[in-house]
């Protein structure tokens, strides 16, 4: 899609333009996960950036935050087949 927007008649998928706006959606609602939080609870006690950083990288490491993007990519082709992309 991304590839062939300079073509001057190109016309985007409209099931794929439909994709991409629930992808971006699901993703701007998403914008505080886990790690985030953690980092930013942590940096807010003014420890180095290096503990905080570890601390965040421990909370991406559980199966309900960083294993869930595995499981996202597996939807992400599941969708992809069944759109017939």
């Amino acid at each position: 899609m991304l590839d062939r927007l300079s073509e001057e008649n190109y016309k985007p998928s409209p099931k794929l333009a439909k994709a991409l706006d629930v992808l971006f959606i699901l993703h701007a609602d998403h914008e505080l996960n886990c790690s985030t939080a953690a980092m930013r609870h942590i940096g807010s006690s003014l420890v180095d950036p290096y503990s905080a950083i570890a601390g965040a990288s421990a909370a991406l490491y559980g199966p309900l935050h960083g294993g869930a993007n595995e499981e996202c990519w597996k939807k992400l082709d599941q969708l992809i087949k069944f759109l017939d992309f």
